[in-house]
């Protein structure tokens, strides 16, 4: 895999998480299709039920978790669960593809397949261990890409998340060594 294909895995699990903003993007089972059909994981004649929209967040939920736990904390114990009942409904297997090399291909049907295509991209960034690197911020929880040497960075930007809690920690240790 190329690094501009890594890139753009990346990018797109990322827009998949990104959905979770102000406005939430996936507030409907036409705006989940949308977002699918958009980036090519579903085709357009599948339909999207309330069920669908309520696994998709689940497992955008999971996401998050997991990024979370990249910054050394402990995984959610019901990202496991979210995870097995989509494997389940699409599991993940092995095809034969270009020069005899495997690839990792989505099972399922519909939206199954569609979010095991992007799990499919997370394993296939651990495997190369980029997943090491996909991080969500300590304080605002938003998915970034480690881009430090030693894979050290807590914030997604230093200006906005990292000044702000740097300035809160100060103010603390201050209010403490006042009393």
């Amino acid at each position: 895999m190329t690094a501009t294909t890594a890139e753009s895995e990346r990018a797109l699990v990322f827009s998949f998480m990104e959905t979770a903003g102000e406005p939430d993007l996936m507030s409907s089972t036409s705006e989940l299709s949308d977002w699918l059909v958009s980036r090519g994981l579903m085709p357009t004649c599948q339909e999207t039920t309330a069920e669908d929209l309520r696994f998709a967040r689940r497992v955008r939920a999971s996401l998050f978790a997991l990024l979370v736990a990249n910054g050394s904390e402990e995984i959610d114990a019901r990202v496991p669960l979210v995870l097995e009942t989509l494997f389940e409904a699409a599991p993940l297997g092995f095809a034969v593809g270009k020069g005899s090399q495997l690839q990792l291909v989505a099972g399922g049907t519909g939206v199954p397949h569609a979010l095991a295509e992007l799990m499919a991209i997370l394993y296939r960034a651990t495997i190369t261990g980029e997943f090491a690197r996909w991080k969500a911020c300590r304080k605002c929880a938003w998915p970034f890409f480690d881009t430090s040497k030693n894979r050290s960075r807590v914030w997604c930007d230093m200006q906005l998340c990292g000044s702000q809690e740097k300035a809160k920690s100060y103010r603390e240790r201050r209010a403490l060594s006042q009393t």
